[in-house]
């Protein structure tokens, strides 16, 4: 065999392989406390945790033993276990190092934890965090820590835990050694000969605080050294009283560091204070340099917690020599303390063999430039054309064209697509998770078009990733700068960056392109604003009070004077923030005539008035005249010309010859040499009036004084706990500690599928979120780009992500109306093929989702494009969400619109949404929330909520859903992200926020993000972190004597800890027969039970005697609310047939001796069963009268029926008695879902089931009934059209002999899949035929059938595989009453498709007309309509049933 063959093939070999090792293996040491730590006597005496595991052996050849497999893994604690108490003492320091991995479906990396168990008998278990690490798919990796136990224990278990459910746990080795034994130490001197360099080469002085503080400077802060002792082997520095993230331990290298040299930083530290899962600290450099800014070069970071000592490293390498160079340690948020063991900082080159002059001086050998040869110097060496050919040039056309810098330029020629262009594989020089900065100078052959510069990725799996870096306009004239950043979440299998964007046939042309690590900007510092006065108008002469035009100019050749007769009071929205009544107006207005342009308006200059970083709100009245041939509505804009620039102010629509207020905001950001106050917008030749314009200075902490106290009424709620079980003599003194670990307000961000890459953005996402909604993979455009390719691999891993950690998810979106975000194949479509394609859409999305999606957005943007409205009509849209919400029932559907709250746009006005929605209703649209993106600039806290007050008149819930602020300063951008997150969380019609992203270069609006890209959360992440902490309620207060506590708290979960006093000392009592029972006050019981507060009581074992005590007093409450409530809060128009639950079910249970027990009402809720248990069922309806009153219909035949079929089950019954009881009881108890006469049904289910364990074939030995409602409205898609049904010939769904007559789920389980394949190709249901002849009628596939021939009406016989349908048997006598022959019998199919009507029966479905049904390639068509025979009997059954005709046979049951 060739040499290179056999190479190969052992490559290949080693590479399946089923993870490969991180570092060479080490041997077992005599000294590891952990018995067969290597696995290779199996599992003994290891135990999997409430799960299962097994050893993988290595084979003969291979010198490792062999690895452990933790499988079948519920929960994250889930894992390997031992027990080692003979083999540790107190005081001793453990070292703990394994090697472990993960396998499972995801592709992200997963946390594993080393822990320590310590179990007392006379306390509660104490768990101790050893260490953790992140482990991936086919690697293995290290996790090391240290424990130390300070008292014995009875007993003292390690074990390794935390990958999430669903994923296995891999352990290769396991060892814990005491740090005293011999081994350990040659092991830690081995470190430091070849791992560590010497200290003498740390350029750091007092590494290890052995000399106090000597050398060291706190940072604005205190801190002191904590020395060693018995308790503590080594000193370390304690950094506290710390106000500000940056404020740490400082020490001044300036003189130890040299410019060209790489530097590597080793630090051990650790925090101590209020931190909820870790914190960060970071190693940053500052590099002060005279006449320039400050430089702050981040070197590396960390998350540590309580007591965990992490190793945090990084390295740095300086270009220049700076004045002074300072090494610190920061990051903890306020009011937690830094603590710092040890600091190395080395000089790479130190330990390694001296460097040739030749090599150092290496022009490529700089690792800052990730592109080769980016100037061209080499020729096109490294590079290569995409999709076209590659030139070099020294000049073009003559020498007109030369380049930008150096000596030559290059060309992409013979382009042959838009993504054409020069590119450059960087696969081998990136890294994840570093910022990369590309810039380049482009120009072009001819014309102007975008170039943008573009990151290709191909990961490991094969999955794929366009990054947009920059993008810029290019032209033939010149040279243009194209400069951008970006980051790689996920490690590459490879990465190219190329330069794409003119149509083919243009060459573009490029000067130079580079790519290198991006420097980090400097932390933002507070502005300084210059005095000014909030509320303060800066318009000159507004009020045009003398009657004058003076301070006004006209903008362009247009006219103006004052006109009499504008509104006398200010704009309502200028009252409602300046707070006054009483200003007036003197009622005169500029009037702008003769405008030839639409820029044309009254204008003037207000560039000394305008204080930068302020926001500044705008009002006014506004009018056009009738010139010009107004025809159309008009908008009109409040604007400024900042240098040149357009800043919008304002817009509004005029259509009438009112006034009109436009309202807006602005603020400036950069220092402009000229700013300038105009009006314009209407059509050339429309005069243009305005009247009190007012820019002020908006007040944002008086408006957040007043947020508050409104959040204070609609998010909090009075509680009172009751603490009973103690004595009189625990019960004195005592406290309760109360902490809210969360608040229950929906808070999300959208994430995309590279994000879940990233650790650190996982981490920060999971530690503050629980809603995600996905950026772009959901969209129709990325899951079917080209038409048939579908791709749905990216949602379905971030769908799996988020269950994996319990986080909600909102569906965006299903369809996007602006047509420049449709798919160009989407929009070549014909109508008839486009309607079959949105039809195709929605049932594949929504199919594949089912109940996975809580909320979904229908059609984006529906008031900013209009599409499928102009393709396929309005009612297209309508369909949309009809269809949506068939498909998938329990997703709330939402519209989605931007500049609804900010006056920013005339198309998008609070007005024009609510007309849209009221639209779309009276269409039959299940609306169910409203949508505003709140992609928002300069907010206004009293316009937004202008805006939420007039869309809460809708009645439906509000939610901001692409949320996000933009500013270059991140102290104003968390201002802007203040006032909004508090102006929603302070309204009550707004049941949820979205962030739209919150990491660098991952928003979709540039100085947005709350994180930087390497993870450092800056000024504005740290205030949305504060606000989150705002939002949770800390209340520590006495006992009062009868053991009552009342406190007053945000909605969420809490923690509860009663303290007792014993003496002088207090402690937390463990009170097993201590009971805290919460108890909300009357006066908000009803908003106390659509928002409940959650206590989690983690000092009680009672717990579940809690809960039924709770339980019982809060639902005797519900009961007193539930009987004084006429209607159910429901939308009783758009009512679907779909489970909605009622509030009570009704429950009895029965003995193998036949006898039921008296039953009892119940919450609506899931029952405990045997897997084996087996059921039948009984369907029926209750209605409501004009009245009010309910009727039952036949409820008698209902409970016969079911007698039947457990007796054809073997299974006791109810009485005929017991049955009527339980659905009279039943449907009182929910009679506020009863939906109103003419709206719907409340459509009751009894239901029997064997719930007692048998493992053979037998009746169960125990039965219970319940009986339970829900609200409906038509069964049928088609409401009472006619139905289109399919004649299934390959199916059938009973058999002679069988359950086919039973209402069992035997007898509908055959038909769901003839079902589904009949609905997926448009048909509303099946027809079934006999399973001996395939040639005679049965039924639907819910349904009873019959056919209209003449006077004759045909339906099959029910000889047994037919079910006696009680709605049948009515219309039958019905039809004999009015003079049809009636005739059960063995139909034909012939006889069907010569019919002259068909109609469906049954409980769900009514009496409902057939229109066609296809057989055998054979459509055929009947009659249907007011007329037919069908709607004759229906109308009769219909009045019978809910009491509007007379019931002369007995068959209502009236409720009282």
């Amino acid at each position: 065999m060739p040499i290179g063959l056999l190479l190969q093939l052992i490559t290949s070999l080693l590479l399946l392989s089923p993870l490969r090792h991180s570092k060479a293996t080490t041997l077992m040491a005599y000294s590891n406390i952990v018995h067969n730590g290597d696995f290779s006597d199996g599992l003994e005496p290891w135990y999997p945790n409430a799960c299962q595991a097994f050893v993988v052996s290595s084979d003969s050849s291979s010198s490792d033993s062999g690895y452990a497999v933790v499988t079948n893994r519920k929960e994250t604690w889930q894992g390997l276990e031992q027990d080692i108490t003979p083999q540790v003492s107190p005081g001793v320091t453990y070292n703990v190092s394994a090697c472990v991995g993960v396998s499972g479906p995801f592709h992200e990396s997963s946390q594993v934890l080393a822990t320590v168990r310590l179990e007392r008998d006379d306390s509660p278990t104490e768990y101790l965090f050893i260490g953790k690490t992140y482990a991936s798919r086919d690697k293995w990796v290290d996790l090391e820590g240290t424990f130390s136990i300070s008292n014995m224990a009875d007993r003292v278990v390690i074990y390794l835990e935390g990958p999430a459910p669903g994923k296995d746990l891999l352990i290769r080795s396991v060892t814990v050694k005491d740090s005293t034994s011999r081994d350990f130490q040659e092991k830690e001197e081995n470190k430091a000969a070849f791992s560590v360099y010497p200290p003498a080469l740390n350029i750091i002085e007092n590494h290890d605080f052995s000399g106090g503080l000597c050398s060291w400077n706190s940072n604005s802060c205190d801190s002191f050294v904590v020395g060693s002792n018995e308790c503590n082997s080594e000193s370390y520095a304690v950094v506290n009283n710390r106000s500000e993230t940056w404020q740490g331990l400082e020490q001044d290298i300036t003189d130890r560091v040299s410019p060209g040299c790489s530097y590597k930083v080793s630090a051990s530290v650790s925090v101590w204070g209020p931190v909820q899962r870790s914190a960060q600290v970071l190693a940053t450099l500052k590099l002060e340099h005279q006449g320039s800014e400050t430089e702050f070069k981040l070197i590396g970071k960390t998350y540590v917690s309580n007591d965990v000592w992490k190793t945090l490293e990084g390295t740095f390498a300086l270009s220049g020599r700076p004045d002074r160079v300072v090494f610190f340690l920061e990051g903890p948020p306020p009011g937690v303390d830094l603590l710092i063991k040890s600091v190395t900082i080395h000089c790479e080159s130190d330990n390694q063999f001296e460097r040739s002059r030749d090599f150092s001086s290496a022009p490529e050998a700089d690792h800052h430039h990730i592109f080769l040869n980016s100037s061209f110097s080499d020729g096109l060496n490294h590079w290569s054309g995409r999709g076209c050919n590659l030139m070099l040039h020294e000049s073009l056309a003559d020498g007109r064209i030369l380049p930008h810098s150096g000596t030559c330029f290059a060309s992409a020629t013979e382009r042959t697509h838009k993504w054409s262009g020069i590119e450059q594989d960087i696969t081998e020089r990136v890294q994840r998770k570093l910022i990369y900065e590309a810039s380049s100078v482009v120009r072009l052959s001819h014309s102007h078009h975008t170039v943008q510069a573009t990151l290709y990725v191909q990961y490991l799996d094969q999955r794929e990733e366009y990054i947009g870096i920059s993008s810029v306009e290019a032209n033939h004239d010149d040279w243009v700068k194209l400069k951008g950043k970006f980051l790689l979440n996920g490690s590459p299998a490879r990465a190219v960056v190329y330069i794409e964007g003119p149509p083919p046939g243009i060459d573009v042309f490029v000067d130079h392109f580079e790519v290198k690590p991006a420097e980090k900007p400097p932390p933002s510092r507070r502005p300084y604003i210059e005095s000014h006065v909030f509320g303060m108008n800066i318009v000159s002469n507004s009020h045009l009070t003398d009657g004058t035009i003076e301070g006004w100019f006209p903008l362009g050749d247009c006219h103006l004077r004052v006109g009499e007769g504008s509104p006398q009071i200010l704009p309502p929205l200028a009252r409602h923030s300046l707070r006054t009544t009483h200003e007036y107006l003197s009622g005169r207005y500029v009037l702008a005539t003769n405008r030839s342009g639409t820029w044309m308006g009254p204008a003037q200059m207000i560039t000394d008035k305008v204080k930068l970083f302020l926001t500044y709100q705008v009002s006014a009245w506004v009018k056009v005249g009738s010139g010009g041939g107004l025809t159309c509505p008009q908008d009109v804009n409040i604007a400024l010309s900042v240098d040149g620039k357009w800043v919008n102010g304002g817009k509004v629509e005029v259509k009438d010859g009112d006034w009109h207020e436009v309202v807006g905001s602005f603020r400036i950001e950069k220092q402009a040499k000229k700013v300038m106050l105009h009006a314009q917008g209407p059509s050339p030749g429309v005069d243009l009036m305005v009247a009190g314009l007012q820019i002020f200075a908006v007040d944002h902490k008086a408006r957040l004084s007043y947020l508050k106290g409104q959040a204070d009424m609609v998010r909090k709620r009075n509680v009172r706990l009751k603490v009973t079980g103690l004595d009189p003599n625990e019960l004195s003194g005592a406290t309760v500690k109360i902490r809210q670990t969360s608040n229950s307000f929906p808070l999300g961000s959208s994430i995309s599928r590279s994000n879940i890459d990233n650790e650190d953005f996982v981490e920060f996402f999971l530690n503050n979120f629980k809603w995600a909604v996905f950026g772009n993979e959901l969209k129709w455009s990325w899951t079917e780009p080209e038409q048939g390719n579908l791709n749905y691999r990216d949602a379905d891993e971030m769908l799996g992500f988020c269950e994996t950690y319990n986080v909600e998810t909102r569906g965006h979106c299903i369809f996007w109306e602006v047509e420049s975000a449709i798919q160009p194949w989407v929009q070549e479509l014909s109508e008839p093929t486009l309607e079959a394609a949105v039809e195709n859409r929605l049932t594949d999305l929504l199919t594949r989702y089912n109940g996975k999606f809580r909320h979904y957005d229908v059609n984006n943007e529906m008031l900013h494009g209009s599409f499928y409205r102009d393709k396929l009509g309005f009612d297209a849209r309508a369909k949309m969400f009809r269809t949506a919400h068939e498909l998938d029932p329990l997703a709330r559907l939402f519209l989605n619109e931007y500049h609804i709250e900010d006056g920013f746009d005339s198309r998008s006005s609070p007005e024009k949404y609510i007309k849209l929605v009221h639209k779309l209703q009276k269409k039959g649209a299940p609306v169910g929330g409203i949508g505003i993106q709140g992609h928002i600039t300069s907010p206004v806290g009293h316009i937004v909520r202008n805006a939420l007050d007039k869309l809460s008149t809708l009645g439906l819930p509000i939610w901001f859903t692409e949320l996000d602020v933009s500013s270059v300063n991140e102290h104003v951008r968390g201002d802007d992200l203040e006032v909004m997150l508090w102006e929603a969380f302070a309204h009550p019609a707004v049941e949820g926020v979205m962030l739209w992203g919150f990491w660098e270069l991952f928003m979709s609006r540039e100085h947005a993000h709350l994180v930087d890209a390497d993870g450092e959360v800056n000024e504005a992440g740290k205030r949305f972190l504060e606000i989150k902490r705002e939002w949770l309620t800390f209340v520590e207060g006495g006992v009062e004597d009868e053991g009552g506590f009342e406190f007053r708290g945000y909605h969420g979960s809490y923690v509860v800890e009663v303290v007792t006093c014993e003496g002088s000392s207090s402690t937390t009592k463990n009170k097993g027969s201590a009971i805290v029972k919460m108890i909300k006050t009357i006066s908000s019981l009803r908003k106390s039970l659509a928002l409940p507060i959650h206590l989690h009581i983690r000092t009680l074992q009672t717990f579940s005697k809690y809960n039924a005590q709770a339980a019982s007093a809060v639902e005797e409450r519900e009961k007193l609310f539930y009987q004084n409530e006429e209607y159910a809060d429901m939308d009783w128009d758009n009512l679907g047939f779909a489970l909605t639950p009622a509030d009570y079910m009704y429950v009895m249970k029965c003995s193998k001796d036949g006898d039921f027990t008296k039953g009892e009402l119940t919450r609506f809720g899931n029952i405990e069963l045997s897997p084996s248990a087996g059921a039948i069922y009984e369907g029926t309806k209750a209605y409501r009268k004009d009245n009010g009153k309910l009727l039952l219909f036949r409820p008698d035949h209902n409970a016969v029926r079911m007698q039947h079929g457990a007796e054809r089950m073997l299974m006791p019954s109810p009485s005929v008695d017991q049955f009527v009881d339980a659905v009279k009881q039943t449907a009182f108890a929910n009679k506020r879902w009863v939906p109103p006469s003419g709206k719907g049904s409340l459509y009751i289910r009894p239901l029997l089931m064997g719930t007692g364990p048998v493992l053979g074939l037998g009746p169960a030995p125990e039965y219970t009934f319940i009986v339970y409602a829900s609200p409906v409205g038509n069964y049928f898609k088609e409401g009472v059209a006619a139905l289109n049904l399919y004649v299934e010939e390959e199916h059938t769904r009973a058999a002679p002999g069988g359950s086919g007559g039973v209402k069992s789920i035997t007898n509908y389980a055959p038909v769901l899949k003839a079902l589904s394949r009949a609905k997926s190709l448009g048909y509303s249901d099946v027809l079934y035929l006999d399973s001996v002849k395939k040639k005679y009628l049965e039924e639907a596939s819910a349904c009873n059938v019959f056919i209209v021939k003449g006077r004759t009406i045909s339906t099959p016989a029910t000889n047994g595989t037919i079910l006696e349908g009680i709605t049948r048997k009515s219309v039958m006598e019905i039809a004999c009453d009015q003079g049809y022959q009636v005739v059960e019998k063995a139909v034909h199919v012939d006889e069907v498709m010569d019919a002259d009507e068909v109609f469906c029966t049954g409980t769900a479905v009514g009496v409902a007309p057939v229109g066609t049904i296809t057989y055998q390639d054979k459509r055929v068509e009947y009659e249907t309509g007011d007329e037919s025979v069908c709607q004759k009997l229906r109308s009769v059954l219909v009045g019978i049933q809910t009491g509007l005709v007379e019931d002369t046979k007995g068959w209502v049951t009236c409720i009282n």
